[in-house]
């Protein structure tokens, strides 16, 4: 709702017809410990302003496991995020998200989709079984990626870290092809390793 303040451990969500948790017009949440799953909706959604704090969420089976979208913000570093129909994490309209150590498995989509001048921390994430693309960045967005393994099998490809309208990556130390060459300024995008 519209302003309110949630603050709760041990959160479970499952069977919902439509978001797990939805965070709307300036919401506040501080969740430890939040495991959503069946959801026919988003797993957790944050918009319009609005932010959460969820370590060690869990989303599992969701039609997208996160969204933050519209100018909000959300923490959810030590988070796994399975089986996901559609995208696992995904963040745009210059919202701002921290995953870090987090596990993004088993996509329909894009394990991780960043656009539209937001940013994403997430260091030392394992990428794995999408579908799509890894981790996906667009239209200006920027993505802190240390560590990160985006890897879809055992060897690079094109569609492990996908790059374009002038997106930015940093996975230094990190794993994974990618559509732009590394180290280079394209008109696509940067990816710096």
């Amino acid at each position: 709702h519209w302003g309110s303040t949630l603050h709760g451990l041990d959160l479970i969500v499952t069977n919902s017809g439509s978001h797990g948790v939805f965070l709307n017009t300036q919401s506040d949440a501080v969740i430890d410990r939040i495991n959503v799953s069946n959801s026919g909706g988003n797993g957790i959604l944050v918009s319009t302003a609005s932010s959460v704090r969820a370590i060690g969420c869990i989303a599992n089976n969701c039609s997208l496991g996160i969204h933050v979208t519209n100018q909000s913000n959300a923490v959810f570093n030590n988070s796994t995020i399975d089986n996901s129909i559609g995208n696992g994490v995904f963040i745009n309209e210059c919202s701002s998200v921290m995953c870090s150590t987090s596990n993004i498995r088993n996509a329909g989509g894009i394990a991780i989709g960043v656009g539209r001048v937001s940013s994403l921390s997430a260091e030392n994430c394992v990428l794995s079984g999408y579908t799509t693309y890894g981790l996906q960045v667009y239209r200006g967005a920027k993505v802190n990626a240390y560590g990160t393994n985006a890897r879809k099998g055992v060897s690079d490809s094109t569609t492990d870290i996908q790059i374009t309208d002038g997106g930015y990556v940093d996975n230094s130390t990190g794993v994974g092809g990618s559509n732009v060459s590394v180290n280079s300024y394209t008109a696509n995008g940067v990816l710096l390793r």
